[in-house]
């Protein structure tokens, strides 16, 4: 159900260390709409996943568990899910998210999965070694959305995945973060207090 809820297709074949790297194609017209999402190990998500009837067909937890060191890689903050472990990193101003996978697969180049600030129109590419183009995720629309968490002005974010034609959109909010992924929807969270 990880994958599934959440996404993350890191396929990143024939990629050497830290070979990935990020275009910026636009950034974005208006007043941003996220500009924090609070990552503080401790906070806790309960997503649900609907069928095509609405009803609600499995619950998801996830939470920032802690901090690792990847074999040979960065320090990364670990999202915990039921299904595993996901392994992010972000930079020092905590506007760039970078993901390295799983630990069911750990990548050795990291895709840039989102960009603060969130703002109509914003746009960043993931590109290999060679240049290709994989990921491209671009901020679709600024839109309130009713989850049963509650009620939210959130940013819709599309990933294309440009090698094989799919699409996954998510939504996003300020400090909480995300509150709905296609057909996955927040019912409750809980932030723990931002680390000074």
């Amino acid at each position: 159900m990880k994958r599934a809820l959440f996404g993350l297709l890191l396929v990143l074949g024939g990629c050497g260390p830290g070979a990935a790297q990020y275009r910026i194609l636009d950034e974005g017209t208006g007043e941003p709409v996220v500009k924090h999402i609070n990552r503080a190990v401790g906070s806790r998500y309960l997503f649900g996943l609907m069928d095509t009837m609405g009803k609600v067909s499995g619950l998801s937890e996830a939470s920032y568990t802690g901090h690792t060191t990847l074999t040979g890689g960065p320090e990364v903050l670990v999202y915990g899910t039921a299904d595993g472990d996901v392994f992010l990193e972000y930079s020092a101003d905590g506007l760039l998210e970078f993901t390295w996978g799983d630990d069911s697969d750990v990548v050795t180049s990291p895709v840039l999965s989102l960009r603060l600030p969130l703002k109509l129109g914003s746009a960043w590419r993931t590109i290999d070694e060679k240049g290709t183009p994989f990921y491209e995720y671009r901020v679709e629309a600024v839109e309130r959305v009713t989850v049963p968490a509650g009620t939210f002005d959130t940013a819709r974010v599309a990933q294309f995945n440009l090698r094989q034609g799919t699409q996954v959109n998510r939504w996003f909010t300020e400090d909480i973060g995300l509150v709905q992924r296609n057909e996955s929807l927040l019912f409750s969270w809980s932030l723990s207090p931002e680390s000074k």
